[in-house]
Formats: structure tokens, C-alpha cells, sequence
């Protein structure tokens, strides 16, 4: 076995036992204290996998902040937390910081074990030998809603096929994103991914810019250039927007998707290329097929599999996730220490309907960041203009965003925020499964290797 495994571990009886028994089953260990000045990101950078496991009881403060020091670097490594006084709540908190399983200090080495293996076996090992497989494979799908861990699930399951794919959802959503994902995961990652913003090419250059042009092709071609398809060859090329391209381009992109080959314009003859095809739209795609806007051949070619993105206000419980997730990438970009927002700021952005999706909240992120610099973000510091458009805006919220509301604010404890809403846990319950508000329990110490 050639598993190395960091262990960020505050208690001593715990680490002396972890160190002797995952040794002796041919770990590769490297033990630091469970605190942030220890935890290099060169440690991180070349681990299997991560067990953290602080000193602290009760509020699970420490093993937020180291969660959020890893998975804010981009890394997918597996974390597994081992916490001294487990509860439903913390388990909850570590899970949706990005924690692959979370166990009891009670623990044997052997149930650690099975565990460790369960988690590789989700989260597969990066290959570091394609530093372009590596920068893909630190993009990932964020969200513990339903819908987006479906969504997750079929990035797996269309990747593992060859088949063109068409993402569909609005603006902001993630569409690239996921095609980015689709493409780390395949066959084909160790190869060039290519974007093409099909809404920004001129109708008079989409030829030359697809699929290159002959020297002397045209007033100013000096040299042979090839297209953005044979750029891609033997990977990805993602059609951004294919919406917005006219029917003239539309039936070139047909028929290189149908023949497999491209011609150069000026060139007499053609040559084969072998790319997988991935299309996204934010527009209505089977009405601009029955208008005649979009070419139903086309349209067959692409939507072999078919990947949808919600809108953010249809997933708002995985606003905290993402929040946490932009603010750990700001930290360690600009080197700032903001902790996070006040209970007002993240009250406001749980009512909003997000017109921009998931780009828009970023954005919103950024501009309060960068006046926070330090501390938590508060209401003022939230960007003008966003704080005009939430006065504009009703905040009445409906059952279901008053539900998550109150459970972001009770920190997801479930019998608070029954108390809080006149409700029976049951009925809190219920209402949960009713609006399919994800909720990630720690029933890790009954899984079973299969």
C-alpha cells in the first residue's frame, strides 16, 4: 500500500494510537499538531488523504477552520474528522465544511480503517503526473441540496461515457462549470479542454476560429492557423451559449460533429478529429426547435445526455456552503482573515431570489469582502447597489426559506429550530423532506465496506 495519509491530531493518546496502528497497516503517515501554523499546504498538496482531530470539545470551531484551510486550497483529498464528543450538530457543521466521513475518538483502528478505504473509493486519487488534470480535478460541483448531489451524481455517470452533452439552466448557474467537471473526470482528461463563447465569435470569423485557415485563405492570413477544434483534439471542446449562434454555423458545427473531420478554410481537403463535444444554453432550447431557431439535427447530435442546472433560489440551502467556500478562496488569494458574515447578512441572502444565480453571489461576496478585509461581513458592508435591489425586493419568505432560515440560525439544531417555528420535530421533519432540505447525519459508525 502507498496511501499517505496526513494526520492533523490534538490528542496525544490518540495520536500515539492512530501513528502505531495505521503504520502497521502500511499507511504512510505524517503526524502535525491539529492547528492552523502547522498545517502547510505542502503537507495537504501531497496526501491521499486527512485526519483531523482537535483538542477542542463541544463547538467545533478548530475543525471548521482547518476544514476550511484545506478544502479553500481547491484540494478534493478525503477528510475524515474524528471528534472527541460527537453530536448531530457538529457532524452537520464538518459535513457541510467538505468532510468525507466524521467518527467518534472511540474508534477502533480497524473501523478507522474501513472507513479511510470507503472514503478513497468516493474520492479518487488525483494524478499529479498532468498538472492539467490536476487543475480540474480541484473544480468541483459545490452543494449538499438534493438536486445538486443528483446533479453530481450524473457528472460521474455521464463521464464515464463517451457521449456528447448538452448542459442546460440559466445564466450564472455553473454550466461550464460542470462541462469542466465532465471533462477532468473522463478518458480524455489528460488532453486540452477548450472553450469556445460561441456569442462572441462574428459570424464572419466562426469558420476560421472552428476550424482554422490555409495561409492566404483571406486578407491577412500570413500563416497556417488551426481552429479551436483541432486545438482540442483527443479532449473536450465546450460550446458555451450554442443558443446564440446563427443556423450558418450551427450546420458547420454539424458537420464536423457528423464526419469527425475539419477543413481548413482555403485548404482542398480535410483531416479527422477525435473531440467530444459538451454544449450549454441558458435559452429554451426545445422552443427555438419548434421555431426553427436552432437546427433539430443539431440539437439530436447534442442532447445525447442532458445535464440541468436549478437556479440558485430553487437550492437556497446551499447558500452557507457557498458563501464559506468564496470567503476561504478570498482569504487565500488577497491573504486577508475574514471568518465569515453576521446572522443579518446571511438572513438577507437567504430571502433573495438570485436573478444572477451563483455568479451573482459571488460577486456579491467579493464586493463585501473587500470592504471587510478582517472580522465577519456585516449588513453595510454588503455592496451598494445589492443593498438597493434588497430594499426593492419583498422579504416576506415562504415556508420553505423560513425553515432554512431558521435552521442556518440554530447552527441546524433541529430541536431549537422546532422551538423556534411552533413546530413538533416531526413536523420539522416532514416539512424538511416536503422542501428536500439536505441534511447529512453521522451515521458513518454503522456503514459497512461493500
Amino acid at each position: 500500500m502507498d496511501l499517505r495519509v496526513l494526520c492533523a491530531v490534538g490528542n496525544d493518546a490518540l495520536h500515539h494510537r492512530l501513528e502505531a496502528g495505521l503504520s502497521a497497516r502500511g499507511y504512510r503517515l505524517t503526524c502535525v499538531p491539529a492547528d492552523l501554523r502547522h498545517l502547510a499546504d505542502g503537507h495537504v498538496a501531497t496526501a491521499d488523504l486527512v485526519i483531523i482531530a482537535t483538542a477542542s470539545t463541544g463547538a467545533p470551531d478548530e475543525t471548521l477552520m482547518l476544514l476550511g484551510r484545506i478544502r479553500g486550497s481547491g484540494t478534493r483529498v478525503p477528510i475524515i474528522v474524528i471528534s472527541r464528543r460527537s453530536s448531530e450538530s457538529e457532524a452537520l457543521a464538518v459535513f457541510r465544511a467538505g468532510a468525507s466521513d466524521y467518527l467518534e475518538e472511540s474508534v477502533s483502528v480497524e473501523h478507522l480503517d474501513v472507513a479511510m478505504r470507503l472514503s478513497l473509493r468516493r474520492m479518487p486519487r488525483p494524478d499529479t503526473s498532468n498538472p492539467s488534470r490536476s487543475t480540474f480535478a480541484s473544480r468541483r460541483i459545490l452543494g449538499h441540496s438534493s438536486v445538486m448531489q443528483e446533479t453530481e451524481a450524473a457528472v460521474a455517470s455521464i463521464a464515464a461515457v463517451d457521449s456528447n452533452v448538452l448542459v442546460t439552466g440559466e445564466t450564472g448557474t455553473g454550466k461550464e462549470l460542470v462541462a469542466e467537471c465532465i471533462h477532468a473526470q473522463s478518458a480524455r482528461h489528460r488532453h486540452s479542454f477548450v472553450r469556445v463563447n460561441c456569442a462572441a465569435i462574428p459570424e464572419t470569423l466562426i469558420e476560421s476560429e472552428l476550424f482554422g485557415h490555409e495561409r492566404g485563405a483571406f486578407t491577412g492570413a500570413d500563416s497556417m492557423r488551426d481552429g479551436l477544434v483541432t486545438l482540442a483534439r483527443d479532449g473536450t471542446i465546450f460550446f458555451d451559449e450554442i443558443g446564440d449562434m446563427s443556423l450558418a454555423a450551427q450546420a458547420k458545427i454539424l458537420r464536423a460533429i457528423e464526419t469527425k473531420e475539419v477543413h481548413r478554410l482555403g485548404s482542398k481537403g480535410g483531416f479527422s478529429v477525435n473531440v467530444r463535444v459538451i454544449a450549454a444554453t441558458n435559452r429554451d432550447i426545445e422552443r427555438m426547435t419548434a421555431e426553427g431557431q436552432f437546427r433539430l439535427d443539431l440539437y439530436f447530435r447534442l442532447n445525447v445526455a442532458r445535464i440541468h442546472l436549478p437556479p440558485l433560489r430553487d437550492r437556497k440551502e446551499d447558500i452557507p456552503l457557498l458563501c464559506d467556500h468564496y470567503i476561504n478562496e478570498f482569504n487565500r488569494r488577497l491573504g486577508c482573515g475574514v471568518a465569515g458574515m453576521s446572522h443579518d447578512v446571511l438572513e438577507r441572502l437567504l430571502r433573495y431570489e438570485w436573478p444572477g444565480n451563483v455568479r451573482e453571489l459571488r460577486n456579491v461576496i467579493e464586493g463585501a469582502f473587500l470592504k471587510a478585509r478582517d472580522g465577519c461581513i456585516s449588513l453595510s458592508q454588503l455592496p451598494g447597489q445589492f443593498l438597493r435591489q434588497l430594499d426593492g425586493a419583498r422579504l416576506l419568505p415562504n415556508e420553505r426559506e423560513h425553515l432554512l432560515e431558521t435552521l442556518c440560525s440554530t447552527n441546524w439544531n433541529k430541536s431549537r429550530a422546532a422551538e423556534q417555528l411552533r413546530w413538533s420535530r416531526m413536523t420539522l421533519y416532514r416539512r424538511m423532506a416536503k422542501y428536500k432540505i439536505a441534511q447529512r447525519l453521522a451515521g458513518t459508525l454503522h456503514r459497512q465496506a461493500q
